[in-house]
This record gives structure tokens, C-alpha cells and sequence, in this order.
């Protein structure tokens, strides 16, 4: 954690929510970027939501984890009955995801990124990544990072939309947790007419960790209400 990321921590919470409002006034970069820190702080849990959501799955249903990590949501879809396509890119989260998850009923576990191409990008973990896997896995982006050193490794992306459009079927609940990675697929995925195909999304969103996505992801809270046949939460943990 660097020094000003340290200092807002030692803060109050009720002092930094009063802070962030205040200055969520002023216009411009400075009052978006407080706008969403106010927001992050007091945004409602996604869970009771996605709970609900996951009541709803039937077997056959598709369930889609973009970001598995180490599968702890896989692992529910799974459980539920669900058809469960599990994204993860980096090898060792892969490794443990496979351990954890690969011989549930149903689950397909792809080792790779999704995006809005097909290729290979430059993924950033952290430096010290072997010391800890559990907690910097949680981490890991397409997007370096400027806060703390990082190392690069190649991975595979595929292309998110047209694996969509091969399913052909109704996606019950697609969850995305790929730090930073979300917001050219939104843009993509909310131009597109795949949403009428999609009942529910959770996204977590990474703007405050990249803010050169703060705009465009604003923007895309914006649209979510476009939708009316998807329920859309923006706010995954």
C-alpha cells in the first residue's frame, strides 16, 4: 500500500464518506474521482443479489466466471446444476482451479483471459507473487499496475463475445472479476444484442485501481439501465 493510499485508510470511514461527498461536488476529473470513492464506500453487497440469482439456476442453465481465481464461485455454479464455463488465465490460479473444481458435473475450464480479440497480452502480477499466490492472484490484470512492482508473463485471450455468440443459449448468470479487463467487454458486450441473452451480470469494476478507466467506466453505469431484461450489478464485491 503506498503512502497516500496508507493515509485515507488511517481516516475514519464515516471522515472519508463525508470527505468524498464534499469533494464529489467539484467538477471535473477530481469530482469523479471522488464521486466513485464515495460511491465504493457506500455501495450496497452484491451478495444477497447474487444469492438470489443463483436460487434461480435450473440444471442445464449456463453460468459463466470470468475471473475464476480458484473457483470459489465455479464451484457454485456447478453445485447448482449449471452448464459452468470458468475463465482463468494465470497458470498457478489455473492450477488450483482445476484441483478445486475440474471434476464437478459440468464445469469447463478454459485457461485463459477474455477480451474483446483473440491473441496473447502482456498479464502483470505482482513481483513478489510466489510468496504469497492465495492473496496476489486476487490481483492480477492485463493493466501493470504503477503502485507497487510487478512481473509480466504471456497469456491467451479469447474472444468474449463471439465464445457468447457460439453458446447460442440463454445465459443464466455471467460473473466478471478480470481487474480492469471489464470495461472494453461492457462497451463491447452493451453495443451488441447478446444482452437480450444474459438474465443476470455481476461485474466488479476497477476504476479506483486504474483510473485512466474512470471515465469509461462511469459511462457504463450510465447505460446499465439500458437493459431493462438484464438485472445488472455493477457492484460485485
Amino acid at each position: 500500500m503506498n503512502a497516500l493510499a496508507y493515509a485515507n485508510h488511517a481516516i475514519p470511514l464515516p471522515a472519508r464518506v463525508a470527505k468524498h461527498a464534499v469533494f464529489g461536488l467539484l467538477p471535473g476529473q477530481i469530482g469523479l474521482r471522488n464521486r466513485a470513492c464515495f460511491h465504493h464506500l457506500t455501495k450496497p453487497r452484491a451478495e444477497l443479489q447474487f444469492n438470489a440469482a443463483l436460487a434461480t439456476v435450473r440444471p442445464g442453465d449456463i453460468c459463466i466466471d470470468c475471473g475464476a481465481n480458484r473457483g470459489d464461485y465455479t464451484k457454485r455454479f456447478a453445485r447448482a446444476g449449471a452448464d459452468t464455463y470458468a475463465f482463468e488465465p494465470d497458470p498457478w490460479s489455473f492450477a488450483e482451479l482445476t484441483r478445486r473444481a475440474g471434476r464437478l458435473r459440468g464445469t469447463h475450464l478454459i485457461n485463459k483471459a477474455v477480451g474483446t480479440a483473440t491473441g496473447t497480452l502482456p498479464f502483470f502480477r505482482d513481483a513478489d507473487f510466489e510468496d504469497t499466490p492465495e492473496w496476489c492472484s486476487l490481483g492480477s490484470s492485463i493493466f501493470c499496475r504503477t503502485d507497487r512492482p510487478q512481473e509480466e508473463i504471456k497469456v491467451e485471450i479469447v474472444d468474449f463475445l463471439a465464445f457468447l455468440r457460439g453458446l447460442d443459449r440463454t445465459i443464466r448468470i455471467l460473473k466478471m472479476d478480470i481487474e480492469g479487463a471489464e470495461v472494453p467487454i461492457l462497451e463491447t458486450l452493451f453495443a451488441s444484442d447478446l444482452m437480450e441473452r444474459i438474465d443476470y451480470l455481476f461485474v466488479e469494476t476497477h476504476e479506483l485501481q486504474f483510473p485512466e478507466l474512470l471515465e469509461r467506466t462511469w459511462a457504463l453505469r450510465a447505460r446499465r439501465h439500458s437493459f431493462p431484461g438484464t438485472a445488472i450489478n455493477l457492484d460485485w464485491h
